[in-house]
């Protein structure tokens, strides 16, 4: 079951998939992976098919779901649509089905450059960074024309304001997810080293359980603090003028947060 994966800080150990809420890193699900198995979703691949596995309980639930490269595929993009999932991902641009409508060569684009293309509600949106080539995204909830403003250092330093697609701006605001949940399993972790490999993810679903209790917390506190406002139990002694202690109405609204969720 151990992987090497030559690309991460920890070069041999186990993988977990993982999906987390893009608000406040709480982990929704997971899967350790144990290789190659069997599958009726024979026409994904590996990617595609964690994805679909880890969103089994999500569907007809209108949830946004954002990954990187590994899992996109515009398959999964419109097989994810049809269960009622919204999904955005950078995409390679070597995998099939690109369209041949993007001609742009990546040495012809400047920074704040943008090219798309759009097929039905499924769309992908090629942008310059600050990077020596431009990124690309695909996604079935966003137009390929909607654009955004964002801020970007010049060569002197200062801030410019320039357009990005709103694919790509919603993929920055909201990947994170699964990275927060990491660092704040990585900062108290209880493993401990052994010779048996279950303890390894015993400890891993002991960290799970209490990072996720911490975040539900954080959540119920809030709630909480919202809720009472200003209110107090005690009794003000009368004063001269009532009315100039009169207390008001709270009119502070409990905000729930939306469903954006990472994969990872």
């Amino acid at each position: 079951m151990k992987q090497f994966m030559p690309l991460k800080p920890i070069k041999r150990g186990f993988k977990v998939w993982a999906m987390a809420n893009s608000s406040n890193g709480y982990l929704i699900n997971f899967d350790v992976y144990t290789g190659k198995k069997s599958s009726n979703q024979t026409e994904f691949g590996l990617g595609e098919n964690v994805v679909l596995d880890l969103t089994q309980n999500l569907k007809h639930k209108s949830c946004c779901l954002y990954f990187d490269n590994f899992f996109t595929s515009i398959p999964l993009i419109d097989k994810l649509h049809k269960n009622d999932l919204f999904a955005c991902g950078t995409f390679r641009v070597n995998k099939k089905m690109y369209p041949k409508d993007i001609t742009k060569k990546d040495k012809d684009f400047k920074m704040g450059d943008t090219d798309f293309a759009q097929s039905g509600d499924v769309s992908i949106s090629r942008w310059k960074d600050r990077g020596k080539k431009p990124v690309t995204f695909v996604s079935n909830m966003h137009n390929a024309s909607a654009t955004e403003i964002v801020l970007r250092t010049n060569s002197r330093g200062q801030r410019t304001p320039i357009l990005c697609p709103s694919s790509i701006a919603d993929y920055n605001r909201y990947m994170g997810a699964v990275d927060r949940f990491d660092q704040y399993m990585s900062a108290y972790s209880l493993s401990q080293k052994s010779r048996r490999w279950w303890v390894k993810l015993f400890y891993y679903m002991l960290d799970t359980t209490i990072v996720n209790f911490f975040l539900l917390y954080k959540v119920r506190s809030k709630l909480t603090d919202q809720l009472i406002s200003d209110f107090s139990s005690r009794q003000r002694r009368p004063t001269i003028s009532p009315m100039s202690n009169k207390r008001k109405d709270s009119t502070g609204s409990v905000q729930i947060s939306e469903k954006h969720l990472a994969i990872k």
